[in-house]
């Protein structure tokens, strides 16, 4: 597995459609998805960004079901 992100600045992760390789949308959004829940265990601070909305990076509970929500909504 090869992780495809944006990292801006140092420390800060951006997990971004745009940089995910698949060309399906789903499998685009189930990618991200995975690499939330990856961030998120590994308690690093993470953002997201869809073309239809931004998240800044942050982590927590809070964070997690922020992004994931965002993610299935997306369309």
């Amino acid at each position: 597995m090869t992780k495809q992100f944006a990292a801006e600045g140092e420390g800060l992760l951006y997990l971004d459609f745009a940089a995910v390789r698949f060309s399906d949308p789903e499998e685009r959004l189930s990618q991200l998805a995975l690499w939330v829940i990856e961030a998120e265990r590994g308690r690093h601070p993470y953002g997201l960004r869809l073309p239809t909305a931004e998240i800044a990076p942050s982590h927590g509970e809070s964070h997690f079901h922020r992004c994931l929500r965002t993610l299935a909504l997306f369309k």
